[in-house]
């Protein structure tokens, strides 16, 4: 297995054999894709468009369908994509690759899979997270190397970059109900994930702990309780609840984390 992806309903698994495995979570139904091209490189799921879109190292994306694993389309993108999301409202598909030469892109594409623009990066994303906005625009976060950069995914103009972090970021997730960007990163130090930070819509820092000290009052002097850790190993990073959801999983499945820490 080279990739996981899930939301409520599905869970989606991508191989090196150029396969792929739709598991409905109520009916514990199996589909398998059979996709005939390169490794599985990354992939993503969206309930509001029925789709499951995967990209394969031969840089080709297929949008297929969650319920029955019928192939929609597929979109020749000609890069190695290295990683790929749907935004929220109006669809779009956006990726980070490269190309032959080593030039590293952040694309956008529409859903039926018509190129729209692409913009010249200095590094391969590591993540890309999607919300969109109560007036129906979707925007992205996308994390270079360290850095986070957010734009309208449309026209993929990046704001100024936010805060360099000292350790790797393993993963970020966008909460509907907090209308904030979460950030989990690796602290190298006794190998203990013990690191947090939690980004409001466009970067204002809320909240920074290494320790997940409930002390921290923000501008409208309320603390997000809806955000839990529990803490073991040594104040390790143990679990993570964004909207109710256990994330933490995620990070283990995908090999984001240093394997020694559990």
């Amino acid at each position: 297995m080279t990739v996981i992806n899930g939301c409520s309903k599905f869970i989606v698994l991508g191989y090196n054999d150029s396969t792929a495995q739709i598991i409905n979570r109520n009916t514990k139904k199996v589909t398998q894709l059979n996709l005939y091209r390169g490794k599985v490189t990354c992939l993503d799921i969206s309930l509001n468009f029925g789709v499951v879109v995967i990209a394969t190292e031969d840089g080709v994306i297929t949008v297929a369908d969650l319920y029955t694993g019928d192939t929609i389309r597929n979109i020749m993108v000609n890069f190695t994509v290295h990683q790929i999301c749907i935004t929220k409202t109006w669809g779009f598909i956006v990726t980070s690759s490269n190309d032959k030469s080593g030039q590293k892109f952040i694309s956008c594409y529409t859903i039926n899979g018509r190129f729209i623009r692409q913009k010249e990066v200095q590094s391969v994303a590591d993540s890309i997270v999607t919300w969109s906005s109560t007036s129906g625009f979707d925007y992205i976060a996308v994390n270079l190397s360290g850095i986070v950069n957010f734009s309208e995914a449309f026209f993929l103009k990046f704001s100024p970059k936010y805060n360099r972090y000292s350790g790797k970021i393993c993963r970020m997730e966008y909460s509907d109900k907090m209308k904030s960007l979460v950030v989990g990163y690796i602290q190298f130090k006794c190998n203990l994930v013990n690191c947090f930070v939690l980004y409001y819509l466009f970067g204002v820092l809320l909240l920074s702990s290494g320790g997940f000290r409930r002390q921290c009052e923000f501008s409208n002097n309320r603390i997000f309780s809806q955000i839990k850790s529990y803490s073991i190993y040594h104040a390790c990073l143990h679990t993570i609840y964004i909207d109710g959801i256990d994330v933490l999983p995620l990070f283990r499945y995908r090999n984001m984390l240093e394997k020694s820490i559990f």
